[in-house]
């Protein structure tokens, strides 16, 4: 899985002026931007699904009926059950350099530890998306979903590797982490790693690699390492994602589904305990990390823009009340 790096440094402009759900962040990196724009209706209850005993970092929003809402095309919101988290957003990352990081990406993951990330089962992430461009035009890494953040940032040591999310990974990325499935492509994709598994892994790994050289002992050894990180992945055919399209998540204690335009792509009956942060992203990094010993990670330039088009993102607590 290629995950966006952590942004957050010198580097970074955060935008309050955009129309988000108060516990979300904008980020921009380098060729990086977010714009506002006006996509459908918007579906809002603020306090649906609130965390009791939490503190909301506040960015400003306008009022629904102000001048500002208005300029940017806002609908007076019809009431439904969900939280709305983004609508009407583009993330564009335009016209990279492959030296410097570039990225675009809204998340509620700043000034948190991770044992005070928003979200645990259960629950359903839905995001109506589309790419600017098919996949052969598509560079870099994107996606939506929930993560751990694993890596060192702030106040925060690193982690254990957890996620689940629709993720975008193109050449030359490559991490083939689950059996027969291709380390790039646009995936549904978990993976739960937890401490204990991570010592083991670490002090096995000279003898990972070198089993990885044959085929035969690979084949046997893979698909545990597989199940010990709990990782699942699967392949979803991407001929149309630079279409409108309805993905969900449904996040559950036991078990975890990702569907598209109202049809299951793929199922786990393995979930991460939480909590998470959720991350919308589009970058324009690669990573290779093959079993068989290959590690690398760099960034890709091309030219003209590309986007990641937000119409909403909502989530919706499925605890029985």
């Amino acid at each position: 899985m290629n995950p966006p790096l952590s942004a957050e440094g010198d580097a970074v402009e955060s935008m309050a002026s955009l129309d988000l759900g108060d516990s979300l962040r904008p980020v921009a990196v380098g060729a990086g931007r977010i714009e506002q724009v006006t996509i459908g209706p918007v579906t809002i209850e603020p306090d649906a699904i609130e965390r009791p005993g939490i503190e909301r970092p506040g960015i400003e929003r306008p009022r629904i009926g102000s001048p500002g809402n208005e300029r940017l095309g806002i609908e007076r919101p019809k009431i439904d059950r969900s939280r709305s988290l983004v609508h009407g957003l583009r993330l564009v990352v335009d016209g990279p350099e492959a030296a410097r990081y570039a990225d675009a990406q809204v998340d509620d993951l700043a000034g948190r530890r991770r044992q005070d990330f928003l979200w645990r089962p259960p629950l359903a992430l839905s995001v109506r998306a589309r790419f600017s461009r098919p996949l052969d035009e598509l560079h870099g890494t994107a996606g939506f979903g929930f993560w751990n953040d694993p890596w060192v940032i702030g106040r925060r040591l690193p982690a254990p590797p957890q996620a689940l999310w629709f993720l975008l990974a193109t050449p030359p990325s490559d991490m083939p982490l689950a059996a027969g499935v291709p380390g790039h492509g646009w995936k549904a994709a978990m993976i739960d790693v937890r401490w204990p598994v991570l010592a083991a892994l670490a002090s096995a790994v000279p003898f990972i690699v070198l089993g990885a050289r044959f085929d035969s002992v690979f084949r046997r050894l893979w698909p545990r390492v597989q199940r010990s990180m709990r990782v699942e992945e699967s392949m979803i055919e991407p001929t149309t994602l630079d279409e409108w399209h309805d993905y969900k998540i449904e996040w559950g204690e036991e078990r975890v589904s990702w569907s598209i335009d109202g049809q299951v792509v793929f199922e786990s009956e393995k979930a991460p305990r939480g909590p998470l942060g959720l991350v919308i992203w589009l970058d324009n990094q690669f990573m290779v990390a093959t079993p068989r010993g290959g590690l690398r990670h760099g960034f890709v330039g091309w030219s003209g823009e590309r986007a990641l088009e937000i119409e909403r993102a909502t989530i919706v607590s499925l605890a029985t009340r």
